[in-house]
């Protein structure tokens, strides 16, 4: 599996950054991009700066990224995330 990150050129994320993975050109999926709802902690709650990837041998992905939203505040923004694809 491959993993990288990038900015976006498209509409409607112009300027927006994010990791992609996937094992094949046609399977890379998105992973996560800023400004996209933060999975699992709850409404309001979104990516604001997502920094480099890493994996591991067995394939689990992991990124540190920033949060937003008017339930984060100063002690509560950073995150860590990890998975597999």
């Amino acid at each position: 599996m491959t993993a990288y990150n990038s900015w976006t050129s498209t509409f409607p994320s112009i300027a927006s950054y994010g990791i992609w993975a996937g094992y094949t050109k046609a399977t890379t999926v998105k992973v996560a991009l800023s400004d996209d709802p933060a999975p699992t902690l709850g409404q309001g709650v979104f990516f604001d700066r997502i920094n480099y990837p890493v994996m591991n041998s067995t394939g689990t992905l992991a990124f540190q990224s920033t949060l937003k939203g008017p339930s984060t505040g100063f002690y509560d923004r950073d995150s860590i995330w990890a998975g597999t694809n």
